[in-house]
């Protein structure tokens, strides 16, 4: 049960705290089996919409890279065979079930994470055929992670306010981020930092800082709630996690298990542990006040398609900023336009061999070029600008080592 509860386990309630035009999605229980989060449903207006049931619902599922159906879905359960199974063969999308779900509005996409395999999936929302389509990146979103290990389990996740996603392992030691246009590409940003204020309530610590759930704030920051109530700020570009203080006026057995934004800027709470009903609370003073009761359903992860702060001197939803990627099915550039004056080239294809990256302007020139020895599928390399690099439109070209060209494309340095 101790494992359960740090895996962002909720209970929480439809009724009046979703009377509201934002719609929220969970990851719930079953009817026959509250524990088994695998059921995708929607909430919102009052409304409880079930929109994929795992064992009964008929669905699709597509590979997220050249669109082809998956037929038979293999994954790692266990990467470094502690005696259990190498691999395991899903017949549902989540039956591995999941404890990190993202909204995406713009897309209308429903991200999730698997438990003990890290893979990334999302539910097309846009689609209105007769079943559910699903779309998966079938490398783990860490790669050679052991996932029978319940630090690397991938538990929170949200989308930020620059559009992208980010999700983030129960250890704090993995921050994720993922692109979410055109091809969908994700990459571990590295270990999150305790700011020195943080004395002895660390993102690291089991107690202090794992499970619970994410938001995404206006101004580009993550908000944390970890299942011990602590709240933590994380600037996702310097990755430092600033603890702000604890939830407030909680029973005493109140887990923080689910955290979700409303259309009034306040943040609802869910718990594992005691089915005292939902709780909202705002980050401005961190004291929690109990919402009326309504019809009580477990699930193990929320979501919205608000940012915390949205209703701030402007209305209606914010605006998040476009990105985009470039690429075939051999290899990703992104982000385009570059920002930071970083580049990113993911080989998508198990292709092992020497490759050459060149950037040139567009008279010709050569600004940069790369060696780069691929060992194994999504290898990612950077690229780095120099800081006087005049911003402005360049060429970049993939070769192979026999100066076979396999992707030529235009990006935008700032």
């Amino acid at each position: 049960m101790k494992q359960y509860l740090l895996l962002t386990i909720c209970s929480f309630l439809i009724g009046n705290i979703y009377c509201q035009k934002t719609s929220v999605f969970a990851i719930s229980g079953q009817s026959a089996s509250p524990f088994n989060w695998s059921d995708i449903r929607m909430v919102s207006s009052g409304e409880n919409q079930l929109l994929f049931e795992n064992g009964k619902s008929a669905f699709s599922l597509l590979d997220a890279y050249n669109n082809k159906e998956v037929k038979k879905f293999t994954v790692s359960f266990d990467q470094q065979n502690r005696g259990g199974p190498s691999t395991i063969n899903l017949s549902s999308p989540t039956l591995l079930m999941s404890a990190a779900t993202a909204y995406d509005k713009k897309y209308n996409r429903l991200f999730f994470a698997t438990m003990h395999s890290g893979h990334l999936l999302w539910l097309d929302l846009n689609d209105k055929g007769n079943v559910p389509v699903f779309h998966l990146i079938s490398n783990p979103i860490l790669p050679n992670s052991d996932f029978s290990n319940e630090a690397m389990n991938i538990t929170r996740m949200t989308i930020g306010a620059d559009g992208r996603g980010y999700a983030l392992s129960n250890d704090g030691n993995h921050l994720i981020q993922f692109t979410t246009g055109r091809k969908v590409v994700a990459t571990d940003i590295g270990m999150l930092q305790d700011d020195p204020s943080n004395k002895t309530i660390s993102i690291h610590n089991q107690c202090t800082g794992w499970g619970g759930d994410v938001v995404g704030d206006v101004s580009g920051k993550l908000i944390l709630f970890s299942a011990g109530r602590n709240v933590f700020e994380i600037d996702v570009h310097s990755k430092i996690a600033k603890y702000l203080g604890s939830v407030k006026n909680l029973p005493a057995q109140f887990t923080v298990n689910g955290a979700a934004v409303d259309d009034d800027d306040m943040i609802i709470l869910s718990s594992a542990n005691v089915q005292d009903g939902f709780y909202k609370v705002s980050l401005a003073d961190l004291t929690a006040s109990k919402i009326k009761e309504a019809t009580i359903l477990n699930a193990s992860d929320l979501a919205s398609g608000n940012l915390l702060g949205h209703t701030i001197e402007r209305t209606g939803p914010a605006v998040l900023t476009p990105l985009d990627v470039i690429g075939n099915d051999l290899v990703t550039v992104y982000p385009n336009p570059v920002r930071n004056k970083e580049l990113r080239i993911s080989f998508d294809k198990n292709l092992p061999g020497t490759f050459t990256v060149a950037v040139t302007d567009l008279q010709g020139r050569l600004i940069q070029n790369k060696k780069v020895y691929v060992r194994y599928k999504g290898q990612m390399e950077k690229m780095h600008f120099d800081q006087s690099q005049v911003s402005g439109f360049y060429m970049i070209k993939v070769t192979d080592v026999v100066n076979k060209e396999i992707f030529t494309g235009k990006i935008f340095v700032e």
